[in-house]
């Protein structure tokens, strides 16, 4: 999916998200090294996540956040083609809490990770006040960590236990920015959780952070199911 390689390595396309764009390395030797995609990056945004899906069909993922204003909703990514490309077309949550997201053309990746990414930043700019660009750094440089570990473990899907790889990361608690513009954000934690078995890869996206008074917020995207069209 080069497109997502894209948002975090460059600048992102057009097509995709009408965002600010990341500045290009400034010579050759840092274009390859950015080029280099780490395990992490390429199990979460360079992988063939539909490529099982053989028809189309619809995505379907259950989300929920129980910060302040809880509430819970649904997001459908719909499938068309054959396999093992797709061309995707995102309806990502409903009423006001809608987000227009464009579709993706040929994609073996599941787009949904960019989604729920992007709608995390637009979120923590809404809160803070803070550039989304800035967020966005964080993120792809935690990522693009070499020691970053992909976790071993099984998750529960349709009734039985499954195979799955875990990834978490905590992108804002070694920036000193963060710690003094926004306290809150620098213990929040981004676990994403895949599974070979589970149509379209992703079980769970989620967000968490601490609260003033304590509580911990969770925005989180599970999956809900896949209906073939």
């Amino acid at each position: 999916m080069k497109a997502a390689a894209s948002f975090w390595r460059g600048p992102i396309l057009a097509a995709m998200f009408a965002v600010a764009a990341i500045s290009a390395p400034a010579n050759a030797n840092a274009e390859a090294a950015a080029d280099e995609l780490t395990a992490a990056e390429t199990l979460l945004f360079e992988s063939d996540h539909l490529a099982s899906i053989a028809h189309p069909a619809k995505l379907e993922y259950h989300f929920s956040w129980d910060g302040a204003n809880p509430f819970e909703d649904r997001i459908v990514l719909t499938l068309k083609g054959d396999g093992p490309l797709h061309d995707v077309e995102p309806d990502y949550l409903s009423g006001v809490q809608h987000v227009g997201y464009p579709a993706v053309e040929q994609s073996r990746g599941n787009p949904l990770l960019l989604f729920f990414l992007e709608h995390d930043l637009r979120e923590m700019q809404r809160e803070t006040q803070g550039t989304t660009g800035y967020f966005r750094r964080l993120i792809r440089a935690a990522l693009a960590q070499a020691d970053l570990k992909i976790e071993s473990t099984t998750v529960a899907v349709g009734g039985r236990q499954v195979p799955a790889r875990r990834v978490l990361i905590e992108p804002y608690r070694a920036d000193p920015n963060a710690a003094k513009r926004y306290p809150r954000l620098a213990g929040k934690t981004y676990e994403f959780i895949l599974a070979d078995e589970v149509p379209g890869q992703i079980v769970t996206l989620a967000t968490r952070v601490v609260s003033a008074d304590g509580k911990t917020q969770t925005s989180r995207v599970d999956w809900a199911g896949l209906t073939p069209m």
